[in-house]
């Protein structure tokens, strides 16, 4: 403890008497030292903030421009991707639709490739049929059939009954022939495959009246097996396994009726308490000091005391001026992280977006390729239907062909077709080349007939219905046609037929006929309307023909 004795301007310090005044201006000196260094300290500090304070002014005003692009980028890299999720939803669901076509597309590609097959195997039935009639054509009795060298004839219509061995070979008899003789393996083959195309309806073997009577019995012998024509059976036959096995006398007289066959031959911070423990001295105070010495110490301690409280508003300016850049320093820290953290986050975005964009860019490529596969799908069912429509007309033709060719064998020469009281001859197979006019008249006139004379619209409605239905859709109509015995080869505009009638009624194309290049001969051509079938022609063109002739008295 300190005391301070009444003497003027002067101070006791024990048994020692100190003046005032320059203890007070040692103090203020050192106050100001310690000033001044702080100062010093504080503008190398500053000198060094200001020296970075440009870059750093310029570097917020960067990140701040940067977040706000950042922001904005990021604003819109949501929208891109919201978008782009929803044009993948939207893609997604018009594959899924996509998907549902095709396989619908599938379906009907299935369909109708079945009702081919079932169309191939009808034709292929169909054009052995007609093959057969035209093979046994002339050679047979009608409702006969010729395999190889023999006739054939098979009870399946409802006027011949079923009926057992011995009837069945009775019936034969009065037909002047005997139940079927199977002489080798390729007759029964024949028969075999052959039997089945003419009923659909024939059943199992095991069938009650599933099975066709033959010419073999061993009434005579038990297990000897012999032929109508008394000719032992050599060969092991070609029986059913297990057969023959005689089982309910089985000797060829067999009651059951059958149908039957015959022939001809995949944290504190701590108090700081500061207790200085010192002796306490006593300290009195004198002055006598002469009145000058006094007044100049008083201006040295007011000047140190001004600039004691100059220095101390200096340090405390710096101090502040300091605090400003450090404090913008710490502002362009948080605004660092806030641009890392907008940053990730649009990176994010990002990568989720071009995430998106790849499943979209995946999706539109499976996509095109499910719609190439719709596409030739579609190509290939209108190949399929238009394939289906020319096979049902050819069936079609088929069967209404098969009839006329049946009664062309009653009257007229094999391979012709018996219509409206006349035969006539259709080369429809590509065996027969194109003739010129005259080629197909001699053609004709060599089968001892001539070219057609259509001369009534029946004769015209029945040969163009029958043209129609053998049209090879893959030709051009100029090269469809088929020569008639029609002609104004005398007198250009005078159409007379082969026998010298004029033409009375025409059924001509729109515009003809037009004596273009010199067209003097008349063909038929299978167009949908009748009534515009026929067509001038250069008699040197080369075109199918029709020939006909007077029919044969049936046999």
């Amino acid at each position: 403890m300190m005391t301070m004795t009444n003497q003027e301007n002067n101070v006791t310090v024990g048994s020692r008497s100190l003046p005032l005044y320059p203890l007070v201006i040692v103090f203020l000196g050192l106050l100001n030292t310690i000033l001044i260094l702080t100062a010093i300290v504080i503008g190398i500090y500053c000198g060094k903030v200001s020296e970075e304070s440009a870059p750093h002014q310029i570097t917020a005003q960067g990140l701040i421009i940067e977040v706000k692009q950042l922001q904005m980028m990021h604003t819109e890299a949501v929208q891109a991707q919201k978008k782009a999720k929803q044009s993948l939803e939207k893609e997604i669901s018009i594959h899924q639709q996509l998907k549902i076509q095709l396989e619908q597309n599938r379906t009907i590609i299935d369909s109708v490739q079945r009702q081919l097959e079932e169309l191939h195997v009808a034709r292929a039935t169909l054009k052995n049929n007609s093959s057969d009639i035209l093979k046994s054509c002339g050679r047979c009795q009608s409702g006969w059939l010729l395999f190889n060298t023999s006739c054939y004839f098979y009870s399946k219509s409802a006027s011949n009954p079923l009926k057992n061995w011995q009837d069945s070979r009775a019936d034969c008899i009065t037909r002047g022939a005997d139940l079927a003789v199977i002489n080798n393996v390729e007759e029964q083959i024949n028969l075999f495959e052959y039997l089945p195309k003419l009923d659909p309806n024939i059943r199992q073997w095991w069938s009650t009246q599933a099975g066709f009577w033959i010419g073999l019995t061993d009434i005579q012998s038990e297990g000897q097996w012999v032929w109508v024509n008394n000719v032992t059976l050599q060969d092991q036959g070609y029986w059913i396994s297990g057969e023959p096995n005689n089982h309910g006398n089985e000797p060829g007289t067999f009651d059951g009726s059958y149908k039957k066959l015959i022939h001809q031959e995949d944290i504190s911070g701590d108090e700081l308490t500061l207790y200085s423990n010192q002796e306490q001295e006593q300290v009195s105070m004198s002055m006598g000091r002469p009145e000058s010495s006094l007044n100049h110490y008083k201006r040295l301690t007011v000047s140190l005391a001004v600039l004691a409280v100059i220095l101390l508003a200096v340090d405390i300016g710096l101090g502040v001026y300091y605090g400003k850049f450090t404090y913008g320093q710490g502002t362009i820290m948080d605004i660092s992280a806030e641009v890392a953290k907008l940053q990730a986050a649009y990176d994010a975005v990002i990568w989720n977006r071009n995430e998106v964009l790849k499943q979209l860019a995946l999706e539109m490529k499976e996509q095109q390729l499910t719609k190439w596969e719709i596409e030739h799908h579609k190509s290939k069912s209108i190949n399929y239907n238009k394939l289906s429509d020319q096979m049902q007309m050819e069936i079609s033709a088929l069967k209404s062909h098969i009839p006329l060719i049946k009664e062309g064998c009653r009257h007229c020469l094999p391979g012709w077709t018996f219509m409206n009281s006349v035969c006539y001859f259709f080369p429809f197979s590509d065996a027969f080349s194109r003739k010129t006019w005259q080629e197909a008249r001699q053609f004709c006139t060599n089968q001892g007939g001539d070219l057609a004379v259509i001369d009534s619209r029946e004769k015209h409605m029945a040969i163009t219905e029958l043209i129609i239905h053998y049209q090879n859709p893959s030709l051009y109509i100029s090269q469809s046609g088929f020569w008639i015995g029609l002609r104004d080869i005398e007198e250009e505009g005078i159409w007379k037929w082969l026998d010298g009638t004029r033409l009375t009624e025409g059924y001509w194309n729109d515009g003809e006929p037009n004596d273009q290049a010199n067209e003097d001969c008349a063909a038929t051509y299978p167009r949908k309307n009748p009534f515009k079938s026929w067509n001038d022609a250069p008699c040197n063109h080369i075109l199918k023909w029709i020939c006909q002739m007077a029919p044969k008295s049936a046999g």
